[in-house]
């Protein structure tokens, strides 16, 4: 439930009390329990936004009013582009406190901790089979893992005996 996530989020940010709180947004409960716990503790609240006026269906003005309190309840915002910066400015989020590089991706990194994962001690320690796909996303209809989930069975089918 809400309460149980909310619990739950302020539980663990009590144990490690950061500074500043990077948030995934404002619509799930863990972005707003997150919010919330800043607020109670005085650290400074970081949204993390991909959201653009044009996702989605039509925007209600009374969601949007509730969004734009959340969000001007933030510190500052990192946001992957223009458009989202503008749905932030939109929803009353101060222009100054918007910055740039959400989908900036070290890809270096990723190769040098993907070739030490895969050595065979490693992947041994982690459990990881010698191949696998890997996603990280939130469980949204949009995110289409329904898709994902289909493209790979298909992938198998094709491909039989790794």
């Amino acid at each position: 439930t809400s309460r149980q996530i909310g619990r739950g989020v302020a539980q663990a940010l009590d144990a490690i009390r950061p500074a500043a709180v990077a948030i995934n947004g404002w619509s799930v409960p863990e972005a707003r329990a997150a919010l919330a716990w800043c607020r109670r503790r005085g650290a400074r609240a970081v949204l993390m936004s991909e959201t653009k006026w044009d996702d989605g269906d039509q925007r209600a003005w009374w969601k949007e009013t509730i969004k734009g309190w959340l969000v001007r309840r933030c510190d500052a915002a990192l946001v992957g582009g223009r458009p989202q910066a503008d749905y932030l400015q939109r929803l009353g989020f101060p222009r100054a406190r918007i910055f740039f590089g959400y989908d900036v991706v070290d890809n270096d990194y990723f190769a040098r901790e993907t070739a030490r994962v895969r050595t065979a001690a490693s992947a041994h320690r982690h459990r990881l089979p010698e191949q696998y796909f890997f996603a990280c996303t939130r469980f949204l209809p949009r995110k289409n893992i329904d898709g994902l989930l289909r493209a790979y069975a298909a992938y198998r089918a094709a491909a039989g005996t790794p």
